[in-house]
């Protein structure tokens, strides 16, 4: 019985994983619940799962339900983390938060020798270097929970990494891969909400329509199969059953074939290397008959961001980590009404090629006071430049 700490507990993610463990109670054990702020959903959950911890990043100035009863111990700060990874009851932790404080529990959780569950993109985009290395330091394995990094660790597991010639990484396009591009300066908040295919969180859904979530993808990538940006490929797949492929050195290409439903590569990554019987619990398969499945030439001029990836091996930390900052920027200066959608990717690829940072940000205790600091300086740049 795996024992889990799950970081992000009340997200999109965070729930699949609780799904799998409703379904699975005999392979899983929760220990501890982590949230950022969502203190009443997640009291919720302890009721449920009954955690030896649950851990509040941002607790309110009082909570509002009383947690004497629930028989567990609420935490915070990063002394909180530690304690979590470095419980000995709790063997794998899970980190399904967005944003770059996922790096907390990663790091922790391997430094505390557990095995790691991440669907953290920010985390691996900016310290993906430190991170792998650390992980290999410790001989540990960090294992993908996205859709497209999970089928690629689990076709590479069975073929080897020595038989891939190259990796390909599908994209659906999100809600606007069939919009006139004159009509992209219109869109609304609410427009780029309505993913076709997925029911995601607010920041990995807008990713999706500005393509954003492909630049940070390719990097994972990068980091995770230890390969070169020129080996992977984007490629657009409006229907979102192909989950990525690899081609390998004999010519053909596999990959692994499931509805959008994240469930699917989280249990793989929960039950790894082992095969979770699903279909023996009620979960629906789908057969691909029917089903017109196409992939389409990314279009540089409906999504410009894809022109960064290029440049992205070669780039400093601290551009990566100011084009990430400046992403969540654009998100918020979109939604109050101060620039369009279609601005963003512009914006964005500005910041990327000539913001010069005066820091270089490193994992530390006081990480969130430097990258507030770094916000400041990128916000106050996209300000002065969309002037």
């Amino acid at each position: 019985m795996r024992k889990l700490a799950i970081f992000g507990s009340t997200g999109s993610v965070g729930e699949k994983v609780l799904e799998v463990v409703r379904i699975f109670p005999e392979d899983f054990l929760v220990k501890a619940l982590g949230v950022r702020r969502n203190i009443d959903k997640v009291l919720e959950q302890a009721k449920e799962f009954s955690p030896k911890y649950v851990y509040v990043d941002e607790p309110p100035e009082s909570i509002s339900v009383s947690t004497e009863n629930l028989g567990c111990e609420v935490l915070t700060g990063h002394e909180g983390i530690v304690k979590i990874c470095n419980d000995e009851e709790i063997d794998t932790v899970v980190v399904a938060v967005d944003g770059f404080s996922g790096v907390f529990p990663t790091v922790e959780a391997i430094k505390g020798g557990k095995r790691v569950l991440t669907a953290n993109k920010e985390s691996i985009f900016m310290w993906g270097y430190e991170i792998m290395n650390l992980a290999r330091e410790n001989n540990l394995e960090v294992i993908p929970l996205d859709s497209e990094h999970n089928t690629i660790f689990n076709l590479v597991s069975r073929v080897g990494k020595e038989n891939v010639e190259r990796y390909i990484i599908t994209a659906s396009g999100g809600p606007f891969l069939n919009k006139p591009l004159q009509e992209l300066e219109k869109i609304t908040i609410s427009e780029v909400m309505c993913h076709p295919n997925w029911k995601m969180g607010k920041i990995v859904t807008f990713n999706s329509a500005t393509m954003f979530n492909k630049v940070l993808e390719v990097f994972e990538a990068h980091i995770f199969f230890g390969t070169s940006i020129e080996d992977i490929e984007v490629v657009i797949h409006p229907e979102s059953r192909i989950h990525s492929m690899v081609l390998l050195k004999d010519g053909t290409v596999w990959t692994i074939y499931y509805r959008p439903d994240m469930i699917f590569p989280v249990a793989s990554a929960m039950f790894y290397p082992r095969i979770p019987r699903l279909l023996d619990k009620s979960v629906k398969g789908e057969s691909p008959v029917g089903n017109n499945i196409r992939f389409l030439e990314v279009d540089v001029s409906r999504f410009p961001l894809m022109s960064i990836v290029k440049d992205l091996q070669t780039s400093e930390r601290k551009r990566r980590i100011s084009l990430n900052v400046a992403n969540e920027i654009c998100i918020s200066l979109f939604e109050d009404g101060t620039i369009r959608f279609n601005q963003i990717p512009w914006i964005l690829m500005k910041v990327f090629y000539d913001f010069s940072p005066s820091r270089d940000v490193g994992i530390s205790e006081n990480l969130k006071n430097e990258m507030k600091e770094v916000e400041l300086e990128v916000r106050n740049f996209i300000l002065q430049f969309i002037q």
